[in-house]
């Protein structure tokens, strides 16, 4: 990489700039879009801030959200989760490459953040950096926390044609959908009703314990669920009840944020697996985020120490897998 001395410039913005910036995204994440930060913001208690990163001739090149924990008359400790996010036009701005790009909105992140009294800056980028550049990082005063792999997740396009993703999937996968589809089960959506969400909480919490495992937490679901309904924004709530009885078997939740859907919650009891609901619910999420005008579905991470079965189950959709850096912190 190179011209690293020329320095990007990163600038507090309102949430409703922010918002319009993250649409000028591609494959934006959730954990960067403005209701997912304010949410978490809430439910733990956090302060916040939207940065945009100007180049060498104000012109905006990415953005990013912060998370920030005060300590007591010192300041505070920052978090970006997945973040800088890079706009779409911003090579043609710098002329440059999106590493170059990345790595010098990174350090801005940093710069105002040690004007602004940040304590530390906790940092998993949403890239996928070389070794040469993990390197540049490490010059930079940036220290790898040793806390195992980064995210790992799977991205399918969804700019592909209704058939061409079910002939993209693992034949078994294939087939235990078409078995789902002959039981002719009715799949309901969710119409803002809040006694709806208490009871998906409540089962969430159980499904918890049962699998042992610590997933989202109920005042984060809570906030999210009424969350603004900002543009290109949608909190997908989808469930089957047994036949002839009204009690749920399946759900699903899956959160469309700018141009991609993101599969977040997903839980069948013994009779949901009998008649594969599972399957019939993650497929009708990425049609109806096909349906929307969504370019991608990330299947929300894959974690193959505390939830190998639910990670075996997304890998049968066959999408193209990446794996993030991990967690950096500086100073």
């Amino acid at each position: 990489m190179k011209k690293i001395n020329i320095k990007f410039q990163a600038i507090e913005i309102p949430v409703d700039e922010y918002n319009y910036l993250y649409s000028l995204c591609s494959n934006c994440n959730l954990l960067q879009n403005s209701n997912y930060i304010l949410s978490k913001a809430k439910s733990d208690l956090l302060d916040f801030r939207f940065l945009k990163i100007l180049n060498q001739d104000n012109k905006v090149v990415s953005i990013t959200g912060v998370l920030l924990k005060r300590v007591l008359f010192f300041g505070s400790i920052a978090r970006v989760n997945r973040g800088p996010s890079i706009l779409k036009n911003a090579k043609n701005l710098v002329e440059t490459n999106s590493e170059l790009i990345y790595f010098k909105s990174i350090l801005a992140i940093r710069d105002y953040g040690r004007a602004h009294r940040w304590l530390s800056l906790l940092l998993a980028p949403d890239f996928y950096f070389t070794d040469v550049q993990k390197s540049m990082l490490s010059r930079k005063f940036f220290l790898k926390r040793n806390l195992g792999s980064g995210y790992c997740s799977s991205i399918i396009n969804l700019n592909l044609k209704e058939e061409e993703l079910f002939g993209k999937l693992d034949s078994k996968w294939r087939n235990l959908l078409r078995k789902a589809i002959k039981f002719d089960l009715s799949i309901n959506v969710w119409n803002g009703n809040s006694d709806d969400i208490e009871d998906l909480v409540c089962s969430y919490n159980q499904f918890q314990k049962e699998r042992s495992f610590n997933g989202v937490s109920s005042v984060l679901i809570n906030k999210l669920s009424s969350a603004e309904n900002i543009s290109h924004w949608s909190f997908d709530y989808f469930y089957v009840k047994e036949i002839d009885n009204n009690r749920i078997i399946g759900r699903l939740v899956s959160l469309i944020h700018g141009d991609t859907c993101t599969y977040f919650i997903g839980m069948t009891d013994e009779i949901g697996r009998k008649y594969n609901v599972n399957y019939l619910l993650l497929w009708h999420s990425i049609l109806e985020a096909k349906n929307k005008g969504c370019n991608y579905y990330d299947l929300g991470g894959f974690n193959y120490k505390s939830t190998p079965s639910i990670s075996k189950f997304k890998e049968g959709l066959n999408g193209e897998k990446f794996e993030l850096i991990g967690e950096y912190i500086t100073i």
